[in-house]
This record gives C-alpha cells, structure tokens and sequence, in this order.
C-alpha cells in the first residue's frame, strides 16, 4: 500500500512539475525566436506559392436531355443565389465548368464557388445560404420542390472543399 501511495505520490508530483513548465512557457509567449516574414506579396519568405481562397467544388451527371432545361436553370436560380451570396460578401466568385465524360459513370459538370477561407465557409453553411435561398425562391417547401425537378436531370456525385495555391 506504502508503494501504490509513493508511486501516486510521484505521478502528480510530476504533473505537477510539467503543468508549471507550460504555464511558464505559455505565459513568456511560448517564443521560439523563429521570425518568419512575408513579402510584399504575403508570400513567405523562401517560398514560391502561397494558399489563396478555399473552393467547393460539386461534380454534377447531367443526362444528355436535360442538358438545356439544367444550364437554363443555373442561368437563373444558381445564378441568382450566387450573385446574392456575392452581394452579401459570402462568396468571391464563381463557375460553371462543362468536361467530357470519361465513362459513363463520370461527371461533365462542376459547380464551383470560391470563398476567402474555410471559416467563411463554415458561417455560410450555419444559415446564410437558408435565408438567402428563401429570398429567391419563396419559401423552404419551394426549395425542396424545386431540388427534386432537379433530381430528375441531373446527379450529384459528390463535392471537394480545397485550397487554392497561388504561385508566384
């Protein structure tokens, strides 16, 4: 019994021991005396890139006969919930990008939208594409109506949240 005390004994005398070390190194700043410094350009010194803006990309199945009704809606109600989001500061900008299919399986549409940074993203995603997408379709009931119609003309396969890359 006399062990097992010793050994408790030990532990937080250790913990204890490492707590203070932390709390001393956080309260100096945790320094390392590491200067890293951007250029002009906010390129980091001794690098040739930089990361830009954080990108959502959909990768979209369009079938071959709803080609025309699917571009004529991102023409219109895409388009107009983009430029909204834009208006408010939401997003950069934004794309349309049409591609071959590899196999039949593939996509040939990419929906891309640019955002300044993943944070931004994130706000947009906790109610402001709801309250925006009610500004120009009405209600939520017309939402979903309208994303089933879409359903029928297209599949979405998936989507990818990246980085852009500037090189200099």
């Amino acid at each position: 019994m006399k062990n097992l005390a010793a050994a408790v004994a030990k532990s937080l005398v250790t913990c204890l021991v490492l707590i203070l070390c932390l709390a001393a190194f956080a309260r100096v700043g945790g320094s390392t005396d590491v200067d890293v410094r951007n250029d002009k350009d906010g390129f980091l010194e001794g690098r040739d890139y930089k990361m830009g803006g954080c990108w959502v990309i959909l990768f979209v199945r369009v079938l071959p006969p709803a080609e025309t009704v699917y571009f004529n809606y991102l023409s219109d109600g895409w388009k107009k919930q983009q430029e909204a989001l834009k208006q408010a500061g939401v997003i950069l900008s934004y794309k349309v990008m049409y591609t071959n299919m590899v196999h039949k399986n593939d996509y040939n549409v990419l929906l891309m939208t640019e955002y300044k940074d993943r944070a931004t993203l994130d706000e947009a995603q906790q109610g402001t594409y709801d309250a925006i997408g009610r500004q120009i379709s009405g209600s939520d009931e017309k939402v979903v109506l309208a994303f089933r119609e879409r359903a029928n003309m297209r599949t979405l396969l998936g989507g990818k949240i990246t980085k852009e890359v500037i090189l200099r």
